[in-house]
């Protein structure tokens, strides 16, 4: 069954346990990036010249390209970047879809990524908002795992062109400040 306007890719409902299984892993950015791409603040601007965007992370990411195919046959296909800094994670995605999606109705192509991201059941909603980002509508949203109720997921879905984007932290025993997002 087709759950959203997008067509989510099944496997999005596992970013939460993707993102989760990291705070396990010692994530060692090996990749160095170049002294141009490292602000005053200590962020890292990573730039996909290829992919069209560009996204802030403490360092640089692990990156990951996936293709996934649609319950309507079409053929989506992402890159997962992520990226931490202590115990907060994070992570940046962009979708391709193979054939048009509809964004006349951007809220609910946005509270469909939502659900697909609460479907994998292991965080519970906590609030969300929708909201224009840089001109392009949004939804905002802040998540607790069920199996930790010290791990929150705090995220923006955004609607840039006929381009799904996500966002989302991830932060251990109440270590989430607003800089870090």
């Amino acid at each position: 069954i087709d759950r959203s306007v997008f067509g989510v890719p099944a496997g999005y409902s596992k970013v939460a346990s993707t993102l989760e299984s990291l705070h396990a892993e010692s994530q060692d950015s090996t990749a160095v990036s170049s002294p141009s791409d490292v602000r005053s603040d200590g962020l890292i601007n990573y730039v996909s010249e290829a992919e069209g965007y560009s996204v802030l992370l403490p360092k640089y990411p692990k990156i990951e390209s996936k293709v996934a195919t649609l319950n309507d046959g079409r053929i989506v296909r992402y890159t997962l970047l992520t990226s931490n800094k202590d115990v907060v994670y994070f992570m940046a995605a962009k979708y391709d879809y193979s054939g048009a999606i509809d964004v006349s109705r951007p809220e609910t192509g946005l509270q469909s990524q939502l659900d697909d991201f609460l479907s994998g059941g292991t965080s519970t909603l906590v609030t969300s908002n929708f909201t224009t980002y840089q001109s392009y509508k949004a939804l905002d949203f802040v998540a607790v795992s069920k199996k930790d109720s010290n791990v929150t997921f705090r995220g923006r879905f955004i609607i840039v062109g006929s381009n799904p984007y996500a966002l989302t932290s991830v932060s251990y025993n109440n270590q989430y400040h607003e800089e870090n997002y």
